[in-house]
């Protein structure tokens, strides 16, 4: 008996490409201690996949450079990053969950990865792989950074130009001398870890002497931030109860805090955590400051040809003969007379007071609402030449006699809407 063999189509539908055209929404994490660890496995691999699946690489990287940015990477890093030919796309989406509020690392999760079969290995904080991938592309990046810094500075050299720093170069080596005076302290009392040396400092004094402005505080605040933070948590330890609550990487950092700090004594911590706020509350003085005497800056006025330029209007209408005046003239103008040709209906807009209207976009601003109103006209080509060239008096007395119902205007202006005349 003969096989009948199904012949396959002369042509295959090709596989669709992906479209990631989705947005990276920010995920709800508050809740993730009290998730069991199949559930935070489960929540974590969805965001991950719909995060790859969804949204283009390029919408995604930022959130790498973000992260990096409150780690305090340099400038410098992030460029290599990006030089470096490769960014890899899930240490980006790790990035960004962690700034989402992710947990760097589930206990729940940890025990339930480990009980899944087919896996090896210990479950490790996301952050020790964010930035040992970060710490390759670096590597493979600045190389290629310093080549170019290189290249240009030799192109300027053989054009015969001097070599120019950028503002940010100058400001952060100014900013770096001016906390000269601040090391010296803080170098003091690392050599005696006298509180003394303590009391006696003054921050604002040292920082002002050295004419610091906000934005050089900013940069200075940045050098010391990272201390003030570590001491905080060296002086507000938990007790033992509170530890055992703790995740085993949780109790390893504190570990390592005491540790780095156990030549200190209470005092000398408390001390040690004084000396970094002195320097920070310092730097935010001077910025506060600055915000306080920096005279607001001078709002250039537009001109009205600039004020009306997104006004929609209709220029002209040969069905009843009228044509728009300037759309300038409603700028200070005290009443406006206006026709829509769509629906026959005229209106009267009436400023709230002697100042006139002004416009923003497409709309009337500043007009009363309570007079500003429009009737439908029964018989345009009678009416119309009677307010299109006319003194407000008479606009207005012919807009009374109309018998119509009348309703209130919303200051929108459109295509059909012819600008009769407009009343100073």
């Amino acid at each position: 008996m003969a096989i009948s063999v199904p012949r396959k189509s002369r042509k295959q539908k090709a596989r669709a490409a992906v479209r990631r055209k989705g947005s990276a929404s920010v995920i709800d994490w508050s809740n993730s201690l009290e998730l069991s660890g199949e559930e935070f496995h489960k929540k974590q691999r969805k965001a991950v996949d719909e995060l790859y699946q969804e949204v283009k690489a390029a919408d995604i990287h930022p959130f790498l450079f973000t992260w990096m940015k409150k780690q305090d990477y340099s400038a410098k890093d992030i460029k290599s990053i990006k030089a470096s030919g490769h960014i890899p796309v899930q240490a980006s989406i790790v990035a960004k969950l962690l700034l989402d509020g992710m947990p760097d690392l589930h206990p729940g999760h940890v025990e339930y990865w480990a009980s899944l079969a087919g896996t090896s290995g210990e479950m490790k904080p996301k952050t020790e792989y964010l930035r040992r991938a970060i710490g390759e592309a670096i590597e493979r990046g600045a190389p290629l950074v310093e080549e170019k810094e290189r290249e240009e500075k030799a192109k300027i050299a053989a054009e015969g130009r001097i070599y120019k720093p950028t503002i940010q170069q100058i400001m952060h080596e100014t900013a770096i001398n001016m906390s000269e005076g601040l090391e010296d302290i803080v170098e003091e009392f690392i050599i005696t870890q006298d509180p003394a040396v303590v009391k006696k400092f003054d921050a604002f004094r040292v920082l002002s002497a050295a004419e610091a402005k906000a934005n050089h505080a900013r940069i200075i605040k940045g050098f010391y931030e990272g201390c003030y933070e570590e001491l905080l948590e060296v002086n507000n330890m938990p007790t033992a109860t509170q530890r055992k609550k703790l995740s085993e990487p949780e109790q390893d950092l504190l570990d390592q805090l005491e540790e780095g700090y156990s030549h200190y004594n209470t005092a000398q911590k408390k001390a040690a955590l004084e000396l970094y706020k002195k320097i920070i509350d310092a730097c935010d003085m001077i910025i506060t400051s600055q915000k306080a005497t920096k005279k607001p800056r001078k709002v250039k006025e537009k001109s009205a040809d600039q004020i009306v330029s997104k006004l929609k209007l209709k220029q002209a209408d040969t069905d009843y003969g009228i044509a728009s005046v300037s759309a300038t003239g409603l700028i200070g103008a005290v009443c406006a007379i206006v026709f829509n040709t769509k629906n026959r209906k005229l209106g009267v807009y009436v400023s709230q007071d002697s100042d006139g209207f002004t416009v923003k976009g497409t709309t009337l601003q500043r007009y009363d609402e309570a007079q500003s109103l429009q009737k439908t006209l029964r018989k345009p080509n009678e009416t119309l030449p009677k307010v299109k060239k006319t003194t407000k008096s008479k606009a207005l007395k012919e807009f009374s006699f109309l018998k119509t119902t009348e309703t209130k205007l919303n200051g929108r202006f459109n295509e059909e809407t012819v600008l009769l005349a407009v009343f100073k």
